[in-house]
């Protein structure tokens, strides 16, 4: 079966949120890789974005998540790893 987690999930995976123990619980009991498109990417990296500018996280949470989204994914991927 294929599981596709919604944005706001996958932001608590690269921004510390009140849930984000919660999300990464969820993620990590249907293993690793998760299957990743190319609209979530935008959506988390605007996600990300938006946290920032409203400043919601910090420029370094800011930088490391965009960072670590990168890493973990490549546009044409379907699927990336999650820690």
């Amino acid at each position: 079966m294929t599981i596709y987690f919604d944005t706001g999930i996958l932001l608590k995976l690269y921004s510390a949120e009140a849930d984000s123990a919660k999300a990464i619980a969820l993620v990590q009991r249907f293993g690793s890789p998760i299957c990743f498109t190319d609209l979530q990417d935008a959506e988390l990296r605007n996600a990300l974005y938006r946290k920032n500018a409203r400043n919601e996280i910090s420029r370094p949470e800011f930088k490391e998540g965009i960072t670590r989204s990168a890493e973990r994914y490549r546009p044409g991927n379907s699927s990336a790893s999650v820690d």
